[in-house]
């Protein structure tokens, strides 16, 4: 009775050792029924232990995950050649890595596999190495805010006119840095200029906007002349740079970047015009999504997260929450699923850390950035901390929050769009 007891405790012991190595197959699985059958089953469970002990020499400490890791939209293989993908509702994606790492690959992977299922896409680049996924759908737009294409941010497409007033201002005021005063005067004049002009079944410009402000004459040194002086000098910067010619317009291609595929290249235009593209996009992408019926969703990658994701516009004592955090807990209802790279995850803010379902960590070289995504993971074993520091080009270790929640290590495949 006793040696019966052993051997079943010793069968499940090595059972489980060889499913952690990744080597439990048909022959293994052989292997170990006959050990159990046998009355000395001591060579063949040595031979499984040896068999165990020579695969972790030549694997990684982390787990080998099973086929409950896998998707649709396939990205990577794991170490035992498991298949890795996710569900267009796993909302939402963290991706850190350094430059050359293998980021832009992994978008193009996950995002070409989601155009060819009929899914969305949007994406908002620095770069344009990731234009090429026209290839994949002809009537993906390239946008890259020049002469060719208009844009009227004070266009609500089918928002509320009273609700995009207070969301325009939100977006405006933190994108560039200013306090609550001059968002409040922003609202007091912007409200009346639409009423004016949607008398005529039209919208204002921002042009107009700044043409309005500039008319108005206030107390000197008052703090409604701060205020407006403010507000003129944002507008201006704005008017009278790249975008000038690109927002001089009533109505201009709004509706076309929200139903189509969408690449945005943002280089061309200052920290706090793209700051502010990004997020004004992101939130009429939500509420078009949320007054129209979606049977697909939508995709969107960012490949600087730090742009809207900065842990320091989190913490600002003289401002709100960035819009984005509170989109973040809702864009899943609307079917959006956000993807968000940075080279430096640990200036990345709580939002997205605490909100990803996936955390994809590629190779860093900032000891901070390493331990960042180690915590953020909740990896705690000193052997898998130590194999972070040695991850190559397109390896990389990924955390699902549900599923298989174990991290495990994952291999990035090259790509030719």
């Amino acid at each position: 009775m006793k040696n019966n007891l052993q051997k079943i405790v010793s069968s499940l012991e090595l059972l489980a050792g060889l499913k952690d190595a990744g080597i439990f197959n048909a022959q293994t699985a052989r292997t170990l029924k006959t050990a159990h059958m046998k009355r000395d089953a001591s060579h063949k469970y040595e031979q499984l232990k040896t068999a165990i002990t020579i695969s972790q020499m030549f694997s990684s400490p982390f787990a080998k995950p099973d086929e409950s890791v896998d998707g649709p939209i396939r990205f990577a293989f794991a170490e035992n050649n498991q298949l890795i993908g996710m569900f267009p509702y796993d909302c939402h994606v963290l991706i850190a890595g350094q430059t050359g790492t293998g980021k832009s690959t992994l978008l193009k992977l996950i995002f070409a596999e989601a155009m060819m299922q009929g899914h969305k896409i949007v994406l908002i680049a620095k770069n344009k190495d990731l234009r090429n996924l026209i290839s994949q759908n002809n009537n993906t737009l390239v946008i890259n805010f020049d002469d060719t294409i208009k844009f009227n941010p004070l266009n609500p497409c089918g928002i509320p006119i009273s609700d995009y007033c207070n969301l325009f201002a939100d977006i405006f005021c933190q994108a560039n840095n200013v306090f609550d005063g001059s968002k409040n005067y922003i609202l007091e004049h912007l409200n009346p200029l639409y009423n004016l002009y949607t008398q005529h079944r039209t919208y204002p410009s921002l042009r107009d906007f700044y043409t309005k402000i500039l008319s108005l004459k206030h107390p000197p040194n008052s703090r409604t002349t701060h205020y407006r002086e403010s507000v003129l000098n944002r507008l201006g910067g704005m008017l009278y740079g790249t975008l000038g010619n690109v927002f001089d317009c009533s109505i201009g291609h709004e509706n076309a970047l929200l139903e189509n595929n969408c690449i945005f290249e943002i280089d061309n235009i200052t920290t706090e015009q793209q700051r502010f593209i990004v997020n004004l996009l992101l939130t009429k992408l939500f509420y078009h999504r949320k007054l129209n019926n979606n049977e697909k969703w939508m995709l969107i990658g960012i490949d600087d997260a730090n742009l809207i994701f900065d842990a320091s516009l989190e913490t600002r004592f003289n401002a709100d929450l960035p819009i984005i955090h509170n989109l973040l807990t809702t864009v899943r209802k609307s079917k959006i699923n956000i993807f968000a790279c940075t080279q430096t995850p640990h200036q990345v803010g709580a939002s997205i850390h605490s909100n990803s379902f996936a955390k994809i960590m590629l190779p860093l070289s900032n000891g901070k950035d390493i331990e960042c995504m180690q915590q953020s993971m909740g990896m705690k074993d000193p052997d898998q901390k130590a194999y972070c520091y040695k991850l190559k080009p397109r390896e990389a270790i990924v955390k699902f929050s549900s599923r298989y929640q174990d991290p495990f290590l994952a291999q990035i495949p090259e790509v030719e769009l």
